[in-house]
């Protein structure tokens, strides 16, 4: 098996429900009230076309994340990561799953993972080579962080069509 190829779920009959509600909210959302909304799955779709690889895809899940729940900073403590760490502590309570960071990165707090992924897309975007041996250990690898990101992304646009307001107000 090629250890490059993104994994795919089994399809049975709850996944299948959850694509048909997914679907129906969707196509109910309102895109001239929600434009933003609209706009995030457009560019969940865009990075398709990166390379699975690519170090790009990275940024572009930070990217969607950003776009959809967080304003300009307005001082130090309204940092985008701590504007991260904090709406995502919050939404995901209204998640229809939970957002289980334990699966991917053991007991480590929720603040420590938001702060290491944060260092991890700065590294990327300055050039500097991610150390997962030391800085980032907590992260373990990039396969890792880009998983759960994409996990992240998926809850918060899955959310964002239930309470499309809940965002608009979040910004």
């Amino acid at each position: 098996m090629n250890s490059n190829l993104p994994l795919i779920e089994s399809i049975d009959d709850i996944n299948l429900q959850d694509l048909g509600s997914i679907y129906q909210n969707y196509q109910q959302l309102d895109e001239m009230k929600y434009p933003d909304i609209k706009e995030a799955i457009n560019m969940l779709e865009e990075l398709k076309h990166i390379s699975h690889n690519s170090k790009f895809k990275i940024l572009g899940l930070f990217t969607i994340i950003e776009f959809l729940i967080t304003h300009k900073p307005i001082n130090k403590r309204d940092s985008i990561t701590q504007q991260v760490t904090n709406k995502i502590n919050l939404l995901s309570k209204r998640f229809s799953k939970k957002l289980d960071y334990s699966q991917f990165f053991l007991n480590t707090p929720e603040s420590t993972v938001w702060k290491k992924l944060y260092a991890y897309r700065s590294n990327i975007a300055h050039g500097d080579q991610p150390d997962f041996a030391k800085d980032l250990l907590v992260l373990k690898d990039d396969f890792t962080a880009k998983k759960f990101l994409k996990l992240v992304v998926k809850m918060l646009l899955q959310h964002s069509l239930i309470e499309p307001q809940l965002y608009t107000d979040l910004k």
